[in-house]
Order: C-alpha cells, then structure tokens, then sequence
C-alpha cells in the first residue's frame, strides 16, 4: 500500500510511481493529475456532484401528504397559525421540514402536534382530543374576620339534675379497681 501522500506527489509533478497502484490509489493519481490527463475520473466525479445536487434540490422542493383524522371528528386543523380546515382532512401542499399544528374544539383541551415532513413522505395521524372536565362551583362564603373566629362565645353549660351531678361526681373520685356499694 502506498502512502496517499506520496500518490498525490507522484501525480503532481508527473513522477512515475515504482509500486502498483490499486483501484482506490489509482483512481487518486489520475484525479490528481487535473482533467486533461484523467478526463474519466473527472467526468465520473462532475456526474456525482451534480447528481447528489439534484437529490438535494428534489428533496426540499417536493411536498408531502398528511392525513388528519380525529375523535371526534369536525376538529379545526390550524398548521402554523392558519387554518386548514376540518378533520378527517388531507393536506398535501406542506413543504419540507417541522409544522405545528394545533386541533380546536369547542368542550375539547386544544391539541398541538409537531410534524416533522421529509421528501416524498405520507403520513397519518389519529389524535384523539380530550373533553374539557366540567367546571364545579362552590357556594360563596362570606370570609370571617379572626374576631369572628376567636372572640366567640363559649357554649351554654348543659343543665343537668342533683342526682346526674352526685352520680359524676361518685365515679369521678372511685379509684381504680375498687366497687362502690349498692346503697
């Protein structure tokens, strides 16, 4: 294996190499030389440059498919911020690269998909939107002061007979594990 260095030297200065080339090296030493004296080498390589160029240029010019369909259908479609139309819908006029696009529903939560659309792509979509919860409303409550809450009034004190108060009074000064006689 000859160095590349030393091929493209030899080619340059128009230098006869001592050792046998193979395919790779070979192709480099006449590449190296210029156009008149590889004009193969050079025609093959021009057909490449142009041919990736025009790979290139197909590729962002041509638009894609999408398909939207949506439960429940009759969603607006808006991509990039103008609207499209109603799902189930197909939009075929996208160019290459990423779209936001936003599903609008009345009673539904607003759904947002980045799409990323590549060259000669068809794509299809199901977004399923979900229903906005029910608002709850609570019953106005008048906010208390912390008068209010503190400086309340203590409870009346329960009426209660002579002999309820003497019974409470006996089982609240019996020891424990002692039985107070029958009178």
């Amino acid at each position: 294996m000859v160095p590349l260095s030393t091929v493209i030297r030899a080619a340059r200065h128009r230098q006869p190499l001592q050792q046998r080339l193979g395919p790779i090296d070979g192709l480099v030493f006449e590449m190296a030389q210029g156009p008149a004296n590889a004009p193969l080498a050079w025609g093959m390589l021009a057909g490449l440059v142009l041919s990736l160029m025009f790979v290139g240029i197909v590729r962002l010019s041509v638009p894609s498919t999408i398909k939207l369909v949506t439960e429940p259908s009759g969603v607006e479609v808006v991509v990039d911020g103008v609207s499209r139309g109603i799902a189930p819908l197909k939009l075929k006029d996208l160019g290459h690269g990423r779209h936001n696009v936003e599903l609008r529903q009345d009673g539904f939560q607003t759904k947002t998909l980045s799409v990323d659309i590549g060259a000669f792509a068809q794509s299809s979509y199901l977004a399923k939107l979900t229903p906005v919860p029910p608002k709850v409303e609570l019953p106005e409550q008048k906010p208390q002061s912390l008068g209010e809450i503190f400086l309340t009034k203590a409870p009346e004190p329960v009426k209660t007979s002579k002999s309820a108060k003497k019974a409470a009074v006996t089982h609240a000064r019996k020891p424990a594990g002692v039985r107070v006689a029958a009178r």
